[in-house]
């Protein structure tokens, strides 16, 4: 029974993160994008957002009380992974 809901909670992980990848083409037809585009505003969001927010995240792993950052860690899983 927990092996069932695991699967079905990471397939909807994936679906999620790959939300943008299923709507390509509206997303194209509605915005006039070509491949290139589309692909550099796919790319270079996902690497503008982790490039912006390591710094900010390093330097409050560097700086807060590591307990606070593990409950803050544990509490935003357990929101992700609560039963449906």
């Amino acid at each position: 029974m927990a092996d069932g809901r695991h699967s079905c909670r990471h397939l909807c992980s994936v679906v999620r993160r790959s939300i943008i990848n299923l709507l390509v083409t509206s997303i194209k037809h509605d915005f006039v994008l070509s491949d290139v585009r589309m692909s550099l505003l796919q790319g270079l969001s996902f690497a503008l957002l982790l490039s912006c927010s390591a710094i900010p995240i390093g330097r409050l792993v560097d700086t807060a009380p590591r307990i606070r950052l593990l409950m803050l860690g544990v509490l935003f899983w357990s929101l992700e992974h609560r039963p449906s």
